[in-house]
Protein backbone atom coordinates (compact mmCIF):
# COMPACT_ATOMS: atom_id res chain seq x y z
CA UNK A 1 0.00 0.00 0.00
CA UNK A 2 1.39 3.22 -0.99
CA UNK A 3 1.72 5.78 1.76
CA UNK A 4 -0.20 8.70 1.74
CA UNK A 5 -0.22 12.81 2.62
CA UNK A 6 -2.23 13.51 5.47
CA UNK A 7 -2.93 17.21 5.15
CA UNK A 8 -5.33 18.44 7.74
CA UNK A 9 -4.15 19.02 11.48
CA UNK A 10 -7.32 17.18 12.54
CA UNK A 11 -6.79 13.63 11.24
CA UNK A 12 -2.14 13.99 12.78
CA UNK A 13 -3.98 15.50 15.91
CA UNK A 14 -6.06 11.86 15.61
CA UNK A 15 -3.17 10.04 15.06
CA UNK A 16 -0.63 11.00 17.92
CA UNK A 17 -2.85 11.05 20.52
CA UNK A 18 -3.85 7.18 19.27
CA UNK A 19 -0.44 6.53 19.56
CA UNK A 20 -0.24 7.39 22.73
CA UNK A 21 -2.57 4.67 23.52
CA UNK A 22 -2.02 1.84 25.65
CA UNK A 23 -2.20 -1.71 23.58
CA UNK A 24 -1.36 0.27 20.03
CA UNK A 25 1.03 -1.67 17.85
CA UNK A 26 2.22 1.66 16.36
CA UNK A 27 3.48 0.58 12.95
CA UNK A 28 -0.56 -0.98 11.95
CA UNK A 29 -1.54 2.50 13.31
CA UNK A 30 1.10 3.94 10.87
CA UNK A 31 -0.67 1.37 7.81
CA UNK A 32 -4.28 2.17 9.08
CA UNK A 33 -3.59 6.58 8.45
CA UNK A 34 -1.32 5.36 5.45
CA UNK A 35 1.91 7.06 6.40
CA UNK A 36 5.30 5.54 7.13
CA UNK A 37 6.69 4.80 10.93
CA UNK A 38 9.20 6.92 10.35
CA UNK A 39 6.60 10.09 9.54
CA UNK A 40 4.59 8.79 12.67
CA UNK A 41 7.70 8.95 14.99
CA UNK A 42 8.65 12.83 13.48
CA UNK A 43 4.87 13.50 14.35
CA UNK A 44 5.06 11.97 17.75
CA UNK A 45 8.31 13.88 18.71
CA UNK A 46 6.83 16.81 17.65
CA UNK A 47 3.80 16.48 19.32
CA UNK A 48 6.06 16.11 22.60
CA UNK A 49 7.92 19.16 22.10
CA UNK A 50 5.60 21.67 21.09
CA UNK A 51 2.12 20.63 21.32
CA UNK A 52 -0.60 20.19 19.03
CA UNK A 53 1.14 23.76 16.97
CA UNK A 54 3.99 21.86 16.21
CA UNK A 55 2.24 19.27 14.12
CA UNK A 56 1.38 21.96 11.45
CA UNK A 57 3.20 21.89 8.28
CA UNK A 58 6.84 23.64 8.29
CA UNK A 59 7.96 25.96 5.59
CA UNK A 60 10.45 24.46 2.80
CA UNK A 61 11.40 27.71 1.71
CA UNK A 62 15.21 28.06 2.26
CA UNK A 63 16.56 30.52 5.37
CA UNK A 64 19.32 32.05 3.67
CA UNK A 65 19.70 33.02 -0.11
CA UNK A 66 22.98 32.72 -1.20
CA UNK A 67 23.17 34.80 -3.81
CA UNK A 68 21.45 37.45 -1.75
CA UNK A 69 23.91 40.55 -0.95
CA UNK A 70 23.94 43.36 1.56
CA UNK A 71 22.16 46.61 0.35
CA UNK A 72 24.72 48.88 1.94
CA UNK A 73 27.57 46.53 -0.01
CA UNK A 74 25.30 47.25 -3.61
CA UNK A 75 25.38 50.92 -2.74
CA UNK A 76 29.44 50.81 -2.17
CA UNK A 77 30.14 48.77 -5.34
CA UNK A 78 28.09 51.39 -7.47
CA UNK A 79 29.48 54.23 -5.47
CA UNK A 80 33.31 52.84 -6.49
CA UNK A 81 32.61 52.18 -10.10
CA UNK A 82 31.12 55.71 -10.86
CA UNK A 83 34.12 57.49 -9.11
CA UNK A 84 36.90 55.60 -10.24
CA UNK A 85 37.64 55.56 -14.16
CA UNK A 86 36.91 52.10 -15.32
CA UNK A 87 37.27 50.13 -12.67
CA UNK A 88 36.00 46.37 -13.06
CA UNK A 89 35.12 43.84 -10.86
CA UNK A 90 38.14 42.60 -9.46
CA UNK A 91 39.44 46.51 -8.55
CA UNK A 92 36.48 46.98 -6.94
CA UNK A 93 36.63 44.18 -5.29
CA UNK A 94 40.10 45.12 -4.12
CA UNK A 95 38.71 48.46 -3.54
CA UNK A 96 36.31 46.93 -0.73
CA UNK A 97 39.16 44.98 0.98
CA UNK A 98 41.25 47.86 1.76
CA UNK A 99 38.12 49.89 3.00
CA UNK A 100 36.63 47.27 4.72
CA UNK A 101 38.94 44.76 6.10
CA UNK A 102 37.28 43.26 9.27
CA UNK A 103 34.10 42.53 6.89
CA UNK A 104 32.97 40.35 4.41
CA UNK A 105 33.47 41.15 0.98
CA UNK A 106 31.28 39.98 -1.93
CA UNK A 107 33.19 37.64 -4.69
CA UNK A 108 34.20 39.20 -7.95
CA UNK A 109 31.19 37.35 -9.54
CA UNK A 110 28.56 38.77 -7.18
CA UNK A 111 30.15 41.99 -7.99
CA UNK A 112 29.71 41.81 -11.50
CA UNK A 113 26.58 40.55 -11.11
CA UNK A 114 25.83 43.67 -9.49
CA UNK A 115 27.65 45.45 -12.33
CA UNK A 116 24.80 44.21 -15.22
CA UNK A 117 21.84 44.56 -12.64
CA UNK A 118 22.64 48.11 -12.42
CA UNK A 119 23.43 48.99 -16.03
CA UNK A 120 27.12 49.45 -15.95
CA UNK A 121 27.91 46.12 -17.63
CA UNK A 122 26.41 45.68 -21.16
CA UNK A 123 25.98 42.52 -22.48
CA UNK A 124 27.75 42.00 -25.70
CA UNK A 125 25.57 40.61 -28.99
CA UNK A 126 26.82 36.95 -29.91
CA UNK A 127 29.02 36.71 -32.93
CA UNK A 128 27.62 33.83 -34.89
CA UNK A 129 30.11 30.76 -35.46
CA UNK A 130 31.06 30.58 -39.42
CA UNK A 131 32.42 27.92 -40.64
CA UNK A 132 36.01 27.50 -41.24
CA UNK A 133 35.88 24.51 -44.11
CA UNK A 134 36.24 25.98 -47.92
CA UNK A 135 33.83 23.34 -48.64
CA UNK A 136 30.85 24.01 -46.92
CA UNK A 137 28.40 20.98 -48.35
CA UNK A 138 30.57 17.79 -47.74
CA UNK A 139 29.93 15.30 -49.17
CA UNK A 140 32.11 11.28 -48.24
CA UNK A 141 33.22 9.31 -50.63
CA UNK A 142 31.53 5.64 -50.47
CA UNK A 143 34.51 4.37 -52.47
CA UNK A 144 38.16 5.29 -54.36
CA UNK A 145 37.68 8.09 -57.49
CA UNK A 146 33.70 8.28 -56.19
CA UNK A 147 34.11 12.65 -55.77
CA UNK A 148 36.33 14.42 -58.06
CA UNK A 149 37.11 18.05 -57.67
CA UNK A 150 38.28 20.59 -59.83
CA UNK A 151 39.97 23.87 -59.33
CA UNK A 152 39.58 26.56 -61.76
CA UNK A 153 42.32 29.40 -61.95
CA UNK A 154 42.51 32.58 -64.39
Amino acid sequence: MPWKEINTMDEKSRFVIRSFEKRVNFTMLCKEFGISPKTGYKWKERFLEGGAPALQDLSRTPLKNGRSINPQSVCDIVKIKMNRKSPGAPKIRATLVEIYSDQTIPSETTIGRVLRRTGFIKSKKKRRVHSTERIQHKVRAKKPNNIWSVDFKR
